[in-house]
């Protein structure tokens, strides 16, 4: 049985993950980022917002948005809100892939 040598050994391995990178889903995660509306949210041909000067487009149908708040026992409730309830100047939080939101909430 013949051993493969260092060099043969390192382009096996390189040429492997460069076959198997292409499909991997690194591209289809989502981050969390918090930022402050800088462009109430707008419609043209699809929902828009402005946050910390960056453009980002609600994915249609497909978004999340609430409003998280302590009651007056000082649990943590949530509900729903729309587009209209967004302001300029509002600290957001947002789940994004790229410049697309797929969730967001207010906290007050």
């Amino acid at each position: 049985m013949a051993f493969l040598s260092k060099k043969q050994f390192l382009l096996m391995v390189m040429a492997g993950l460069f076959l198997l990178l292409p499909g991997a889903p690194l591209s289809a995660r989502t981050v969390w980022k918090t930022g402050t509306i800088t462009k109430a949210p707008w419609v043209d041909r699809h929902q828009h917002m402005e946050v910390d000067k960056e453009p980002y487009l609600f994915m249609p149908k497909d978004v999340r948005m609430t409003r998280h708040y302590q009651d007056s026992s000082g649990a943590w409730q949530e509900e729903p809100i729309s587009l209209q309830e967004l302001h300029k100047g509002q600290k957001v939080w947002m789940r994004i892939q790229g410049h697309r939101i797929y969730e967001l909430f207010i906290e007050e």
